[in-house]
This record gives C-alpha cells, structure tokens and sequence, in this order.
C-alpha cells in the first residue's frame, strides 16, 4: 500500500511541475518592459533562472515576477558625489 501511495504522490507533483507556467523570453521583455537582448544577457550571466523546453529556452512566471518587483542586477552606478569644498571663483 505503501508503494501506491508514493506512485500517486509522485504522479500528483509531476503534474504540478508540467502545470509551472513558463514564459518566453520575447512575453517577459513585453511584460518588463526592457528588451529582448537584455533579458537574453541577463541569463547569460546568472542573473536569474531559465529552462530548456527542448531548444527553447524560457524563463518561469515566478521568476518574471520577481524581476520586475526587484530588477535582476545589471550595472550598478556609483552615487554621485558633490565635492566637501566648493570651488571659489576666481
């Protein structure tokens, strides 16, 4: 009985991965609102992660989400810096 009970619970979470929404990369630009390319480098360089579905690669609606609440990296600016003595005129 045991077994059964494995194969259903086994059974039940594979459904629910295949039910996993996935998203391509061209949905989530429109949805973000930035472009393809850089979506496309994101991934490149491990800035969130993506699936194969065959050969195409798609990124979880999870994953979307949280790039748009959160942003997914990217160049990171230096605050700028007002100089501590003002420059007198001469």
């Amino acid at each position: 009985m045991a077994q059964r009970n494995n194969k259903k619970r086994r059974k039940a979470e594979k459904q629910m991965r295949s039910q996993r929404r996935l998203v391509s990369f061209y949905e989530a630009a429109e949805q973000l609102g930035v472009s393809y390319w850089t979506l496309w480098r994101g991934a490149e360089a491990g800035f969130f992660k993506t699936l194969y579905v065959g050969s195409r690669r798609m990124i979880p609606a999870d994953v979307v989400s949280e790039i748009a609440e959160h942003g997914f990296g990217g160049r990171r600016r230096r605050p700028h810096q007002e100089s501590a003595e003002p420059v007198e005129a001469r």
